[in-house]
Order: C-alpha cells, then sequence, then structure tokens
C-alpha cells in the first residue's frame, strides 16, 4: 500500500495513479469532457490538405489531454486520389518512454486505403496504458477525402458530462467549470 498524497520525497504520485482518480470521477475510461469553456474539438476545414481542431479536454485512459481555450492545432492531411475515396483517422496518441519517464500526446493522421467505392477506416494502436504498453491511440475524427477533395470532418470519440456534484466540488475549491 502508498499514501499517494502524502508529502513524500520523491513525490509518489504518477500518471497511473491519476488516471485511476479520473476513471472514477468521470465513470468512463475514455472520452471528450463536455466542457462549456472549451469548444468540444470542434474542426474548421481549410483547405483540401488543412483541418483546425478547436479546444477542448479529452481523457485517453484516464489520463488528460487538451487544446487551450481560445486556441487552436493545425492537422495536415494527404492529397487523395482522383477518382478514388480514402477515410482517414485522426487520432489522439498517447505515448510513454520507458526511456527517460516521460508521457505525451500529439494529433496523429493514420491514412486510410483509397478505394474506388466504399472505403473504410484504417486500423489504430488500441494499447492498454495500465498494462505497460507504450501507445494508445484513441479515435477522435474520421476524414472522408473524396477524390481530391477533403469532404467532411467527423467526430467518433464519446462525450462525457461533468455532473452538477463534480461541478461544485471544483467550485468550492475554488476552480469553477463554467
Amino acid at each position: 500500500m502508498r499514501a499517494l498524497t502524502a508529502y513524500q520525497s520523491p513525490p509518489q504520485i504518477y500518471p497511473i495513479d491519476n488516471a485511476m482518480w479520473h476513471r472514477g470521477i468521470f465513470g468512463v475510461d475514455t472520452a471528450v469532457i463536455d466542457d462549456p469553456s472549451t469548444e468540444g474539438f470542434e474542426t474548421q476545414i481549410i483547405s483540401n490538405n488543412e483541418i483546425r481542431i478547436r479546444s477542448g479536454i479529452g481523457m485517453i485512459q484516464g489520463r488528460f489531454f487538451d487544446v487551450r481555450p481560445n486556441t487552436y492545432d493545425t492537422v495536415n492531411i494527404q492529397n487523395g486520389t482522383q477518382g478514388q475515396s480514402r477515410i482517414d483517422l485522426i487520432v489522439c496518441r498517447y505515448t510513454h518512454d520507458n526511456d527517460t519517464q516521460q508521457d505525451d500526446t500529439a494529433w496523429v493522421v493514420i491514412q486510410g486505403t483509397p478505394a474506388e467505392s466504399d472505403p473504410v477506416a484504417p486500423a489504430y494502436t488500441e494499447g492498454d496504458l495500465n498494462a505497460g504498453d507504450t501507445v494508445a491511440d484513441m479515435p477522435m475524427f474520421q476524414v472522408l477525402i473524396n477524390g481530391i477533395t477533403l469532404e467532411s470532418v467527423t467526430p467518433v470519440f464519446d462525450l462525457a458530462p461533468v455532473s452538477r456534484e463534480t461541478r461544485q466540488m471544483f467550485a468550492d475549491a475554488g476552480y469553477p467549470i463554467e
């Protein structure tokens, strides 16, 4: 047994500890948090090769990632093929480096296979971070490319509502969730 929140040297709280707490609060393992102070990862097609992902907060296996309010990230999509369709997948990729013990997240585009009809979304790395896997993907968007035109970006994530009790708990702690 360990005392997680006690003062100790060196510090004893690790991502897996926070992940347990976060899953308990939200009641889900992986989802986008329904936080009205963000844009919920709303997307905007800028060109046939560029998508903007607006602010939001998500959780992959209990570990948080975000795009800060009033900002956006840019994701680039490879050109389509004339006369064929393709479905790309934009994922939040969580990585853990065993050598440095550092964790990170990044948007990754997994390119699908062009097809004359009925394209399918590509496979992604499911990974189990609690079991020691070093990579886990959370599918966020399917991107439909029709010929050379980036036609649509469709969210594929689950949404986790923030309960009234959780909102009150954060407000009482001095960190209101608007």
